[in-house]
């Protein structure tokens, strides 16, 4: 269920009617929280990074043009930590693009 599906009525009622059900069998007490994201996904933002770091390190080490060799991690690692850090601005993309596997680990 989406955040904007949730704020329907007949989602809220929904969700308030089983969250009632499972308080009336047991003497746990429910709390229900909407959440945008289920998890940080790092390792999302690190996969990005190293992906564009590496596309750098192609492009450093193969186009013809000459670049200063001592400068070359500083760049390929700038690209990294940009990179990731621009990943973990955007969190709708990084639910797609982490495996099932993960998704069903998280939840």
């Amino acid at each position: 269920m989406s955040e904007s599906q949730f704020f329907e009525s007949s989602a809220r009622t929904a969700v308030r009617d089983a969250v009632v059900a499972v308080e009336a069998q047991t003497s746990a007490e429910l709390v229900v929280t909407v959440r945008r994201q289920s998890d940080s996904y790092l390792l999302v933002d690190f996969a990005i990074g190293a992906a564009a770091a590496f596309v750098v390190l192609l492009l450093l080490l193969f186009m013809p043009t000459d670049f200063e060799v001592r400068w070359m991690p500083l760049e390929v690692l700038g690209t990294f930590f940009i990179d990731a850090l621009m990943s973990r601005m955007l969190w709708s993309p990084k639910r797609w693009l982490t495996p099932n596997k993960e998704l069903e680990a998280i939840t």
